[in-house]
């Protein structure tokens, strides 16, 4: 007999590995489940708050484009002075160009 062995010692068996690595695959599988269950619950509460943030987004934008065209009916059917149009014009296009700029950048967040 070899010096390593002792006479009566069951751990070294090929039965005995066997079970102890059925084991450890189990244990495996089960930590790998649980860390994709994980994964996957938090892939959904950040798909939950970015849909939130794009639709607070979204009516920041309508409220924006409704003041926009109000600006714009009033622009049209107000009769005031020169003095009154000119500023109504650069602050219609102070809002054109911010609304564009905003597009702008959530087309490039996006694509």
């Amino acid at each position: 007999m070899s010096e390593g062995t002792r006479v009566g010692d069951d751990a070294m068996s090929p039965n005995a590995l066997y079970v102890l690595m059925q084991q450890r695959f189990q244990d495996n599988s089960t930590a790998v489940i649980a860390a994709l269950a994980a994964q996957k619950e938090a892939v959904q509460k950040a798909e939950d708050s970015a849909t939130e943030r794009f639709n607070e987004f979204k009516r920041e934008i309508g409220a924006k484009f409704d003041l926009l065209s109000l600006k714009l009916e009033s622009l049209g059917t107000a009769r005031d002075s020169d003095a009154g149009r000119s500023g109504s014009y650069r602050e219609l296009i102070g809002y054109g160009l911010a609304l564009a700029s905003v597009i702008a950048m959530v087309w490039m967040a996006t694509h």
